[in-house]
Order: structure tokens, then sequence, then C-alpha cells
């Protein structure tokens, strides 16, 4: 049960299932928080390059979705190991 309710909200609100195009207030600042938004636009604009719907699927460059995927990566992993560590030693 926990699982499901991290991942309905990443799916929803990354724009995987439901475009995220023109989203505002709220429900941009949202989307922009989640970390598979930047890993599904990374992998659309790889799909999408070199074609004519590639400015109409594309939210951010590349660059900047790979960046941002790599930083959530890393500081997650690091919480992951240092809450391990912790919790191994405390066992």
């Amino acid at each position: 049960m926990g699982l499901l309710l991290r991942v309905f909200p990443q799916l929803f609100l990354s724009g995987v299932l439901i475009p995220i195009h023109h989203a505002s207030g709220l429900l941009a600042l949202l989307t922009s928080m989640m970390q598979m938004t930047y890993s599904v636009d990374l992998a659309r604009a790889v799909f999408y390059w070199g074609s004519s719907a590639y400015r109409r699927t594309v939210l951010y460059g590349p660059l900047l979705d790979l960046v941002v995927t790599a930083a959530f990566v890393a500081v997650f992993s690091i919480i992951g190991t240092v809450l391990f560590t912790h919790a191994e030693q405390y066992r």
C-alpha cells in the first residue's frame, strides 16, 4: 500500500499519463518537484530528437533533465545509505 502512495503521484504529476505542458500554479510547482518529470522528459527528448514534434513534446532541455535526474539519484543515494547504516548499527 505504501508503495502505491509513492508511485501514483509520480505517475500523475510527472506527465507520464496526463500532459502537463500548460500546468500552472500549484500543479506546476508539484510537477517541477517530481523526479520522474525530468526522467520522462529526458526519454522523450531522446525519442523525439530531430523530429518536428520535439518542440511540442519536450518540456526542458536534455542537459537540464540529465543534471536534475543525476542530482536526485545522488541525494537520495546518500540519504538512503545514511539511513541504512544507521538502522544496521542500532539493530
